[in-house]
Formats: C-alpha cells, sequence, structure tokens
C-alpha cells in the first residue's frame, strides 16, 4: 500500500524495527525506578468536525478498526495503542492542557507497576502532575511539550 504525503492527515508516520533486540532488551536496561512496563498509548487531538476522517484514515493505514472509549478512538495495537479525540475533549482528558495547533500529538501514557510509587518519584524530581482519568499526567509546558501520562498496568 502507498502512503502519500496526504495519508496522514498532517501527522508525521514514522515505522521502526530494532533489528538488534538482544542489544535493546537487555535486563538492566528495561527496568527504571518509576515502575514503566511500557509505552500505554500516545494521544492525537484532532478538529472537532474532522475526527471521522482522522479515525477513516487511520483504520486504513493501521488496517484495523477503532473503538469508542469515552471522547476517544482508540486502536489497540502490537505494543500500546492511538488515541484520537477531539480538540473540545481535551480538557477531559487532560485538564488544564492547551492546544497550540491541530493536529497535535498531545501525549504518550506510560503503563507502571504501581501509580503512588512513580508519582512519588516524578513528584520527587520537583515535576509538578495533574490528575487524569486512570492515573495522573506531567502537564506538557514541564515535559517538552507533549503531556506525559502514567496509568496502571
Amino acid at each position: 500500500m502507498y502512503l502519500g504525503a496526504d495519508s496522514a492527515l498532517g501527522v508525521g508516520i514514522q515505522a521502526g524495527q530494532h533489528l538488534t533486540p538482544q542489544y535493546v532488551h537487555q535486563p538492566h536496561l528495561l527496568d527504571h525506578p518509576n515502575g514503566a512496563v511500557g509505552l500505554h498509548s500516545v494521544l492525537l487531538v484532532v478538529p472537532d468536525g474532522a475526527v471521522e476522517s482522522y479515525v477513516e484514515r487511520y483504520s486504513l493505514i493501521l488496517a484495523a478498526g477503532s473503538r469508542v472509549d469515552g471522547p476517544k478512538r482508540v486502536w489497540a495495537l502490537r505494543a500500546g495503542r492511538l488515541e484520537i479525540i477531539a480538540e473540545s475533549a481535551l480538557a477531559e482528558v487532560f485538564p488544564g492542557e492547551q492546544v497550540p495547533a491541530l493536529p497535535f500529538l498531545a501525549a504518550q501514557s506510560v503503563a507502571v507497576r504501581d501509580l503512588d510509587v512513580a508519582r512519588k518519584i516524578v513528584e520527587g524530581n520537583g515535576v509538578g502532575t495533574r490528575e487524569m482519568p486512570g492515573g495522573f499526567f506531567v502537564p506538557a509546558a514541564d515535559a517538552f511539550g507533549a503531556s506525559v501520562g502514567f496509568v496502571a498496568a
């Protein structure tokens, strides 16, 4: 399948594969004090009137259908998931965050073993957090432009 420049509706697509997993998946590289066990999700914010066109396009790109999860359209992937929301839903999902431009890769969320431990480490390093459904997040202003969410694994 050919994906031209217009296929991603203004959002770049990148794919990668580790050809040397034996070097990446070493036990001493896989543990983090915050208890992270993997990528949970990536959140894309799109214009209110364009959600369905994005859903259609990403369903084609991912060769999979999405499901509705509250204000989100969600694709379960082999590692994590892609989530799309309308701009008007951002305050519900990441309270207090702003949209600098659309489309906007607003956040990535990490699955952790223990939310309390992860929050203690983040806040113990002087980084503020906010509540979000199912966990907490570091606001975009403190995370170099995109929020970082933490959810229970």
